[in-house]
C-alpha cells in the first residue's frame, strides 16, 4: 500500500537542499568577484577624479613619437611625449602621457595619436597642486566610470541566487519540522522573476551591441573603403609569426612591420588585415610571412584620407563571419529579454485565484502486485526518456562551445595571453567560471545519458481519480550500479493570485507517493503493479491562474556517477461519477 504525502516528503525536501546547494556557492562565487571587481574600478574611478581635479596648465609640446621594441613578445610599440609647463614662474618638463602606459599592438594607433598632439597648438596638462613636478596630459576618460555597471551586474545576480538558495534551505528547514506547508507559505514571485530575466537578457543585448562594433561593423566598413584606397610599395621592416602560449594549447598570429611613403610622407604601419587576434595553424600563418619577405615589391593599401592607416590584405573573406557573434549575444540577449517581459505582463494581469489554496486529505492507495507478464487494456502509454537525454547533451554541447569560444577565444586571449591588465582579467573571471560550470554542466548530462533507461507502461494511458491503472517497467541497460530505484507518482500545483500590490506566481508539491521501490538489482530489472490515485484528489487542471500537474518521477541512487533521474507529464482525469 502506498501513502500520498504531502510537500514535506523527503524527496521533496532532498530536491530543495539540492538546489540551494547549487545556487548558495554559486551566487557567492559571483557575488564575490563582482564585489572584488566593483573595489578596483571604483578606485580608480576615485583615481582619474582625483586626477581631473588637478590644477590645469598650458602645456607646451616639445616632442611626440612612437616608439618600436623590436625585442618586445607582445606590444611592441609605446607613445613616447616630451612636454614643458610652468607653474609660478617655474619651468618643468615631464615625459608621462598618461598614468596608464600606453603600449600598444597597433602601430597606427599611437601614429594617429602623435598626429593630433602635434596637429595642437597648445595642450593641457593636469598638474598635481602638491606636487608640480608631477603632469599628465591625458587624465583618463570621463566615461570610464560607467564600466562599474558591470561588476554591480555581478553583485546583483550573485546576491539574488544567494538569497533565493538561503531562502529555500529555510523553507526545507521549516517543511522538515513538521506539518503541511501551504502553497502560500513561502511564495516566488514571478514578476520579480521576470525583472531579473529583463536584466539578464538586456545585459547579454548590451555586451552584443558592444562587441559589434568592433567585431563586425568597423572591420566590414574598412574592408569597403579600402577599396578604393591607393595601392602603394612598401617595405617590409620585420615579419613574424607570434606565438601566444595558454593551458589549451598555443595560437598564433600574423605579426609584419613595414614602412612606406604617401604624397612625400614616411609612415610605418603593422595591420596586415582588418581582422586581429589570434588562431590556430602555425604553417598558414609562416606562409603569409614568408611570401611578405620574400617578395620582390611588396605593396599596401593607404587611406588616401588618413595616410597613418594602411593595409597588407584588405580582402576580409570568411574572417567576416566573426562579425556574426556579436550578433547572436545581441538577438539572445533581446529575445530573453522580450520573453522575460512578456511574462512578467502576463504576471501582472493575472487574476487571482480565489480564496485560500485548498488542503488536501492524505489517504492510502490500495494497490496490487504483479510479478508476471500480464494483459495491458487499450489505450495504453508508453513513456521513455526518447531523445530528451540526447538533445540536452547536444544543448549544452552547443552553450558550451558558443560561451567558451568567445571567453576563451576573445576575452581570455586579451585579458591573460596578451597580458592586459588587471581589471580586464577581474573582469574575465566571472564569465570563466560560468564557461567551466557549463562544461561541468555538459560532461555531468554527458555521462547521464549512459545511465539506464527506463521505459514505462502506463494503461489505461490517461489516469481516472478513484480508479485502477496499471504500470510495468522495464529497465534498458546495467541496473547493477543503482543501489536504490523507485517510481514516484506527484501532483504539483501552480497558483498565480495578487498580494497586495504584488501579482505572484507559487509552486507546490501536493502530494507525493513512491509507488515503488526496490534496493535489489535483479528486482529492478523490470516489475509491474496497479494502483490508484484517491478520488478526492485534485485532477490534471490548467485555467488562467491555477494548473494542477501529474507526473511520474524514475529515480535511482547511483554512487560516485549521475543519479537516475526522469520525469514524464500524465493526465489524471476527475472520477467518473463527479
Amino acid at each position: 500500500m502506498f501513502k500520498f504525502k504531502n510537500a514535506s516528503s523527503s524527496s521533496s525536501a532532498n530536491g530543495s537542499k539540492s538546489s540551494a546547494g547549487c545556487l548558495i556557492p554559486f551566487g557567492l562565487i559571483f557575488f564575490a568577484a563582482g564585489l572584488v571587481i566593483t573595489y578596483f574600478i571604483s578606485s580608480m574611478i576615485v583615481e582619474n577624479y582625483q586626477t581631473r581635479s588637478w590644477d590645469k596648465v598650458a602645456a607646451e609640446i616639445v616632442s611626440a613619437e612612437v616608439k618600436v621594441d623590436r625585442s618586445a613578445d607582445e606590444d611592441p610599440f609605446s607613445l613616447g611625449v616630451r612636454f614643458r609647463y610652468s607653474v609660478d614662474g617655474r619651468e618643468f618638463t615631464s615625459d608621462t602621457y598618461s598614468r596608464v602606459g600606453r603600449t600598444s599592438d597597433s602601430y597606427e594607433k599611437l601614429a594617429l595619436r602623435v598626429k593630433t598632439l602635434l596637429a595642437e597648438d597648445s595642450a593641457v596638462a593636469y598638474v598635481n597642486p602638491k606636487d608640480p613636478a608631477e603632469a599628465f596630459l591625458n587624465p583618463g576618460s570621463v566615461w570610464f566610470g560607467l564600466t562599474i555597471l558591470f561588476p554591480l551586474s555581478f553583485v546583483v545576480i550573485g546576491g539574488g541566487l544567494a538569497y533565493w538558495g538561503f531562502r529555500s534551505l529555510k523553507k526545507t528547514k521549516k517543511e522538515n519540522a513538521g506539518g503541511t506547508v501551504s502553497i502560500s507559505s513561502s511564495p516566488t514571485s514571478s514578476s520579480k522573476g521576470a525583472t531579473i530575466g529583463i536584466v539578464l537578457g538586456l545585459i547579454f543585448a548590451v555586451v552584443g551591441l558592444g562587441m559589434l562594433y568592433p567585431l563586425g561593423i568597423r572591420p566590414v566598413a574598412l574592408a569597403q573603403s579600402a577599396k578604393n584606397w591607393i595601392e602603394t610599395p612598401c617595405k617590409i621592416l620585420w615579419g613574424k609569426v607570434r606565438s601566444h602560449d595558454s593551458d589549451d594549447g598555443t595560437t598564433y598570429s600574423v605579426d609584419i612591420f613595414y614602412a612606406y611613403e604617401f604624397e612625400g610622407q614616411k609612415h610605418r604601419s603593422n595591420r596586415y588585415s582588418f581582422i586581429g587576434g589570434s588562431s590556430g595553424g602555425y604553417k598558414g600563418k609562416r606562409a603569409i610571412v614568408d611570401k611578405f619577405k620574400k617578395a620582390k615589391n611588396p605593396v599596401c593599401y593607404v587611406d588616401p584620407k588618413l595616410p597613418e592607416r594602411a593595409v597588407l590584405k584588405r580582402e576580409m573573406g570568411w574572417g567576416a563571419l566573426l562579425g556574426l557573434i556579436p550578433v547572436v549575444f545581441l538577438l539572445v540577449g533581446a529575445g530573453i529579454a522580450f520573453a522575460s517581459f512578456k511574462a512578467r505582463a502576463k504576471a501582472l494581469v493575472g487574476q487571482p485565484a480565489g480564496g485560500e489554496p485548498s488542503s488536501y486529505v492524505q489517504p492510502l492507495v490500495s494497490t496490487t502486485s504483479s510479478t508476471g507478464p500480464r494483459s495491458v487494456a487499450a489505450g495504453e502509454r508508453v513513456l521513455s526518456p526518447g531523445k530528451k537525454r540526447i538533445l540536452s547533451v547536444f544543448g549544452l554541447l552547443i552553450v558550451a562551445l558558443f560561451w567558451n569560444g568567445l571567453v576563451f577565444g576573445l576575452l581570455f586571449r586579451e585579458a591573460w595571453l596578451n597580458d592586459g591588465e588587471l581589471f580586464l582579467k577581474l573582469f574575465s573571471i566571472p564569465f570563466m567560471l560560468v564557461g567551466i560550470g557549463i562544461v561541468a554542466g555538459f560532461f555531468y548530462t554527458l555521462l547521464a545519458l549512459f545511465n539506464p533507461k527506463p521505459v514505462l507502461t502506463l494503461s489505461p494511458g490517461e489516469v481516472t481519480l478513484g480508479e485502477n491503472a496499471s504500470l510495468k517497467w522495464t529497465l534498458k541497460g546495467s541496473t547493477g550500479r543503482i543501489q536504490r530505484f523507485r517510481i514516484l507518482v506527484k501532483g504539483v500545483e501552480r497558483a498565480t493570485y495578487t498580494r497586495g500590490t504584488n501579482t505572484v506566481t507559487d509552486e507546490e508539491t501536493f502530494s507525493t507517493a513512491v509507488l515503488v521501490e526496490k534496493t535489489q538489482a535483479m528486482e529492478m530489472h523490470e516489475g509491474g503493479f496497479e494502483f490508484k490515485i484517491p478520488h478526492d484528489l485534485m485532477y490534471s487542471f490548467k485555467a488562467t491562474s491555477n494548473e494542477i500537474l501529474w507526473k511520474l518521477e524514475v529515480r535511482g541512487d547511483i554512487p560516485f556517477w549521475p543519479d537516475l533521474s526522469d520525469a514524464y507529464d500524465i493526465t489524471v482525469h476527475p472520477p467518473a461519477n463527479s
